[in-house]
């Protein structure tokens, strides 16, 4: 196999989500390749992928703000100036990226939310592979950020998504150009057997929380956005409460600013005691391990790879029915599914599954060889290395 350089791009630098997927990937393809990363921004990302030997440099994110605490007059002074400096900052990303390009065989971007590294890689006439971790709320935009996307997908020589649902959304972009053959859907794909059940980390945690070793337990794992759906988790358990005294949750994600927000709107105080939130958490296995259940009750989901994590990890699963949650679960087989802001019937089903064992047996059990059947590491990445070289061969072969 040819030694490619790769320029891979992040839109942020949490180590969570889709940068967590990417700098994966950068590790599998390092061994045979030659990586750089950009990211936006400065976060844990950054420093793991130096701790892993991977070149990684940081882009300025452009995201200053104004302060709210100022004099009317003054705040619409500094926004207007902050939106000036924002024009050049990204002006500058660009001629950032544009430069970076200029080495590399190969262009690869983790998002659509940002189109200054695909135009830099189109002047440069670098080949550009889109990896699109988004769903309907950015594939579908109006007005002049649907022309933006169109473009950037367009642009691209190949375009790699998530799951089919994000395929179909790409696909039905207008003006991309783009043919079904360019565009793949890869899995996300885990070490499964890193997540093999671990009772004694599980109850270390337990302990550590105040949870009582035989209490049923409800895991979170995620941002504290609305998408995500945390709210309706909360909803159900306020339901949930008087029949299940000794039911706990444990919440991974979100900043202290995120937590106290949600908790001021949606946690009364009768059920505190029995919620833990941990903030942000890098290693989610502890969170797995001491848990029966897992929620994913996501109003958009592409593709959660931690959906495979918890399965992986011996959970039994209840996930909304949208977007890639189905290509990984089916209904009564190897999770719960549920309606989109159904709250009677999450309400219901996470009942079904906290009374009943057996039945969360049953569910884990399938889900787990499922997920170490279909959603490897190795499949995902073997994937991806084969668009980008085949990306770089179709350049070379134009005349």
């Amino acid at each position: 196999m040819t030694r490619l350089s790769i320029l891979a791009i992040s839109h942020e630098s949490l180590l969570y989500g889709a940068p967590r997927s990417l700098i994966f990937a950068c590790l599998h393809l390092v061994q045979r390749h030659d990586i750089r990363l950009l990211t936006h921004g400065a976060g844990d990302l950054v420093s793991f992928a130096r701790e892993q030997g991977i070149d990684i440099k940081v882009l300025n994110p452009c995201n200053g703000v104004p302060d709210t605490t100022r004099a009317p007059l003054t705040y619409r002074v500094e926004q207007a100036w902050l939106r000036v400096q924002r024009r050049l900052c990204k002006l500058a990303r660009l001629g950032r990226v544009w430069r970076e390009a200029r080495i590399v065989d190969l262009v690869y971007v983790n998002t659509v939310l940002h189109s200054a590294p695909v135009l830099a890689a189109w002047l440069r006439k670098r080949p550009v592979v889109i990896h699109v971790r988004e769903a309907e709320n950015y594939l579908k935009p109006r007005g002049r950020a649907l022309g933006r996307l169109s473009r950037m997908l367009g642009r691209a020589r190949a375009v790699i998504c998530v799951s089919e649902a994000v395929r179909k959304l790409v696909l039905e972009v207008p003006g991309t150009g783009l043919r079904p053959d360019q565009v793949h859907t890869v899995y996300n794909g885990i070490h499964a057997e890193q997540f093999r059940p671990d009772p004694a980390q599980g109850q270390a945690l337990r302990a550590q929380l105040g949870i009582a070793e035989d209490a049923p337990v409800v895991a979170f794992l995620g941002s504290m956005k609305p998408r995500k759906g945390l709210d309706l988790l909360m909803a159900a358990a306020q339901g949930l409460q008087a029949q299940n005294p000794d039911l706990h949750y444990i919440i991974g994600g979100g900043s202290a600013e995120d937590i106290a927000a949600f908790r001021a709107a949606h946690l009364p105080d009768a059920l505190a005691p029995r919620v833990h939130f941990l903030g942000f958490v890098q290693d989610v296995r502890p969170v797995l391990w001491a848990a029966d259940i897992f929620t994913m009750l996501s109003r958009v989901e592409p593709f959660a790879r931690v959906n495979l994590e918890a399965s992986a990890a011996g959970c039994a699963v209840l996930a909304t029915a949208v977007d890639g949650n189905p290509e990984i679960f089916t209904h009564e087989d190897n999770a719960l599914l549920v309606a989109s802001d159904d709250t009677d019937a999450i309400r219901d089903s996470l009942a079904r599954l906290v009374s009943d064992p057996a039945l969360r047996d049953r569910l884990s059990a399938r889900a787990q060889a499922v997920v170490t059947e279909r959603f490897t590491m190795e499949a995902c990445h073997n994937q991806i290395e084969a668009i980008l070289t085949d990306a770089v061969q179709a350049k070379r072969a134009v005349p």
